[in-house]
């Protein structure tokens, strides 16, 4: 996909107070990174050179967008921003996970692809990705092969069928209650995403 460059997510920019991003990158993770100018996005993967390297910043050069998710980010703005911010607070500093990279990127062409299923399938990325990153909730409900094959298996492949909305609604539990019990909660401006409507 990126050929001789590295590859990245953009979680966050500074614009326009800073030229300064945080990427999500392919090979070396979460990086502070100046890139050549403001034309990019929040949300968007981006093929790249690495100019110069060193802490805190990466320079970047040759930047090109390889996939910008337009339809979702029409759709659901709010869940295009409620993801990024997790990644951004949930994800440290230099620890390379090419598995959370792989997620974003499947979960971006998944959701473009069945928007018949979007909400399920939105609920079921976050869900993925805070198991990814480590966060457990130790409710035995959740200790079921059902819920290890919603975790562990590949995004495209899920029968969406088997999630009924009672396993819908415990899956949007489980998500808040893991959240809600980690350091960086207050710090999340998009959660109603989760909440509205949901009584939790």
């Amino acid at each position: 996909m990126f050929g001789q460059k590295n590859g990245g997510i953009i979680l966050k920019t500074y614009f326009p107070h800073k030229r300064k991003i945080v990427l999500l990158d392919q090979k070396n993770g979460k990086i502070n990174a100046v890139p050549p100018h403001e034309n990019v996005q929040p949300g968007v993967i981006i093929a790249y050179t690495v100019a110069s390297s060193w802490s805190p910043c990466s320079f970047l050069n040759n930047v090109e967008i390889i996939y910008a998710p337009l339809m979702l980010a029409q759709n659901d703005i709010l869940f295009i921003h409620h993801f990024l911010e997790l990644c951004y607070y949930l994800i440290p500093y230099g620890i390379c996970d090419e598995s959370v990279f792989d997620l974003i990127y499947q979960a971006y062409k998944t959701l473009e692809k069945k928007p018949l299923h979007s909400e399920r399938y939105k609920l079921l990325v976050l869900y993925k990705l805070l198991n990814q990153v480590g966060l457990y909730c130790e409710d035995t409900t959740y200790h079921t092969m059902q819920y290890y094959k919603l975790a562990k298996g590949p995004i495209e492949e899920v029968d969406l069928h088997v999630m009924n909305n009672d396993i819908e609604r415990s899956l949007y539990k489980w998500v808040y209650t893991c959240l809600e019990s980690h350091p960086c909660y207050s710090n999340l401006k998009t959660i109603n995403f989760l909440t509205a409507g949901r009584g939790l």
